[in-house]
């Protein structure tokens, strides 16, 4: 299981579309799942593996700042985190 975030990994406006890489070979049951930091983990999606490589991308409007990771019932990969810029309206998205 591996993700990763665009490179450079700058911070984006509340809603700037982002595009996460990464490849899932031999594993069943992986799902992506988002959290703001220091909240629960939530599912996002389930990933299924493409072609040979198991490479795959997913695109993501982060409103503030979040992390990002590939998971199974048992096991997590690390997660990325995608910083969102704080604005007037969202002020706490500092992270």
């Amino acid at each position: 299981l591996s993700l990763r975030p665009p490179a450079p990994n700058p911070v984006v406006a509340s809603g700037t579309r982002v595009v996460l890489t990464g490849a899932v070979r031999g594993v069943r049951g992986v799902v992506v799942q988002e959290r703001s930091p220091g909240g629960p983990w939530k599912q996002l999606k389930a990933r299924a593996p493409t072609a040979k490589s198991g490479a795959f991308h997913l695109a993501v409007r982060p409103k503030l700042t979040t992390d990002f990771r590939l998971a199974t019932a048992r096991d997590a990969a690390a997660f990325v985190r995608i910083r969102v810029e704080p604005s007037a309206s969202n002020p706490a998205t500092v992270g």
